[in-house]
């Protein structure tokens, strides 16, 4: 967002009134805001402003209106609703139709301007795979069609960046985070790879203790959750770089760090060893 004036005196007021940083709204990436409304001109023939928002902080989110001439306002609130009747806003007509039409033309002139790339050999397959795991899996209408219709692009030659943002989501973070669901819907449905007996003992020393330690851990209650699904995972045979990913931690660097807290928790030592995932483990993992 570098480039918008903050300027005026109004704007200036209400984000220092407000402590909102200005570095917030000037040094953000515009791809990480959505764009929730749109106002237009009478005569339907411009747009006059738009309220926009991204995620400030855990559970709070920076609200903005854009006018014409930059910035008009900016607010935070403990939530991502509108906050205002749904009948102050309108998804049919001709203010929709315009606003759509504007959009519409803005993809058609981003595709015809974008690279395009033979898509390698692994691509088709891989989207085969995605689109089976969305078949049977909870995900609405709208971004079903939306993810069908970046996978066209994709396999056109597209990149996926530039795909997910004219497949229609309000931006690229929104639609990669659709992406990323399928996705880890389809690596749950992978064989599971196995652990050798003797580190599968092990390990199930190591839970023992740690599951002890884990009530009296200071970790967020989402690590504490993914830790036991962890646990529960590799006592039923996964290793730990599988059971990391389908109890959805980042990573298994996260899973480990996540361990070695609840394992210095009582101690102050971090007494337990966290090993390293053997090539093995990666290879099954990458599988």
């Amino acid at each position: 967002m570098a480039g918008i004036d903050l300027t005026g005196r109004h704007v200036s007021r209400r984000l220092a009134e407000r402590e909102i940083p200005a570095a917030a709204i000037v040094e953000s990436d515009p791809q990480s805001w959505e764009i929730i409304t749109v106002d237009v001109t009478a005569d339907l023939r411009e747009i006059g402003a738009m309220s926009i928002r991204r995620e400030f902080s855990r559970g709070v989110w920076l609200w903005a209106v854009l006018g014409r001439g930059g910035l008009v306002t900016a607010w935070l609130r403990e939530h991502a609703g509108i906050g205002y009747g749904s009948g102050a806003i309108t998804r049919q007509g001709p203010a929709w139709l315009a606003v759509r039409d504007h959009f519409d033309a803005r993809r058609e002139k981003t595709l015809a301007s974008a690279p395009r790339t033979p898509a390698g050999s692994e691509v088709p397959a891989r989207l085969l795979g995605l689109e089976r795991a969305l078949a049977t899996m909870p995900m609405s209408v709208t971004d079903r069609r939306r993810f069908h219709d970046a996978a066209a692009l994709v396999r056109s030659g597209l990149s996926w960046r530039i795909a997910v943002d004219a497949a229609g989501w309000i931006s690229y973070e929104t639609g990669r985070t659709a992406v990323k669901r399928i996705v880890r819907e389809q690596g749950s449905r992978a064989p599971i790879p196995v652990m050798p007996h003797d580190r599968w003992e092990e390990a199930l020393t190591s839970i023992d203790d740690l599951e002890r330690r884990l009530p009296h851990a200071s970790v967020r209650e989402t690590t504490r959750t993914r830790l036991t699904g962890t646990f529960d995972r590799v006592r039923r045979g996964h290793t730990w770089t599988s059971a990391a990913r389908r109890a959805e931690f980042p990573s298994y660097a996260a899973m480990a760090a996540a361990r070695r807290r609840v394992a210095a928790t009582g101690t102050g030592d971090g007494d337990l060893e966290i090993p390293s995932p053997s090539r093995a483990d990666k290879d099954r993992a990458a599988a």
